[in-house]
């Protein structure tokens, strides 16, 4: 697979920035924590922050994107139902070289490849399943100790909805 693997399927790909800044209302409104079971798994919808994904948890997308595209907040649900996403990897960045000059081409190479191949089970030019990315702001990254981009997998068109936990769904 090339390491422009996502990009190619251009439909899919969702490229939203995460905004880290926003009013006091809604960081104390997203500042508890997912209940999860044992395990891990999102027990109930829960509004939180994008950074508070983890891989293997599904959400969905209120649309509460700000008028630029940034996403303050998005839904954990359970992976049981229907969701917009699941977060199949989550790729820390080194602050050490600054904020990067192409974060779309970064992002894109990063959740490329194995990310994808060793979540779902087959590689991503095998797959009907397609993938997408939140990545971090200028703003975000001056604010976060550990930056890093969400890669998550998605159906082709908006709106389309994933059903059950896609990880080693081998399709």
């Amino acid at each position: 697979m090339s390491s422009n693997g996502l990009l190619r399927r251009g439909l899919a790909v969702s490229v939203l920035a995460v905004a880290l800044t926003g009013c006091s209302q809604v960081a104390e409104a997203l500042s508890t924590e997912i209940p999860r079971d044992a395990e891990g798994n999102v027990l109930e919808p829960k509004s939180v922050d994008p950074d508070k994904l983890l891989p293997g948890d599904c959400f969905n997308d209120e649309e509460n994107d700000d008028a630029e595209g940034f996403v303050f907040e998005l839904v954990a649900v359970p992976c049981d139902g229907e969701h917009d996403g699941q977060v199949y990897a989550r790729v820390n960045l080194s602050k050490d070289d600054g904020f990067p000059l192409d974060m779309d081409s970064l992002a894109d190479e990063a959740c490329s490849g194995d990310h994808f191949t060793n979540f779902v089970g087959v590689d991503y030019d095998n797959s009907v399943i397609y993938g997408g990315f939140l990545t971090p702001t200028e703003e975000s990254w001056s604010a976060d100790d550990n930056p890093s981009i969400m890669c998550y997998l998605t159906g082709e068109n908006a709106g389309d909805k994933l059903t059950g936990d896609l990880e080693g769904a081998n399709i």
